[in-house]
């Protein structure tokens, strides 16, 4: 069986410091490449160009003018990696703009380990679209 995890690069994209490092941290032990951690969707963007990682797990409420769904879009337009939106809030009208961009998985704040490895390898096993 190939192994997903080491051969797989990861964009964190998360507005709040400490969930950044923590999630970081928890994508770390599970062994994944974590290639940059991004608060703005600016940042976003740049480290995504830059790295072309195979996956994002992007916040959908973002430090600067765009948010993690508009964010993903601009993304989109330069490289094609899986994304995993995270969000405390899940109302109608959010969920329709995240299914807009065609996530690979989705995931409700607070993390938990078990959840986050099960989405990340979930979503990495998926076709990309």
């Amino acid at each position: 069986m190939v192994n997903i995890k080491i051969q797989k690069k990861i964009l964190i994209v998360e507005d709040e410091g400490l969930v950044a490092l923590d999630i970081e941290d928890r994508t770390k032990v599970l062994g994944y490449d974590v290639v940059g951690v991004a608060s703005t969707g600016a940042e976003a963007v740049d480290l995504a160009e830059k790295y072309s990682p195979d996956l994002i797990i992007m916040d959908v409420t973002l430090k600067g003018k765009i948010d993690g769904i508009e964010t993903a879009h601009r993304i989109q337009k330069i490289i094609h990696p899986r994304f995993i939106f995270m969000t405390a809030h899940s109302d109608q009208n959010t969920m329709e703009r995240i299914n807009a961009v065609k996530p690979h998985g989705f995931i409700a704040k607070p993390l938990n380990s078990i959840s986050l490895q099960s989405v990340i390898e979930s979503a990495l096993l998926k076709d990309n679209r």
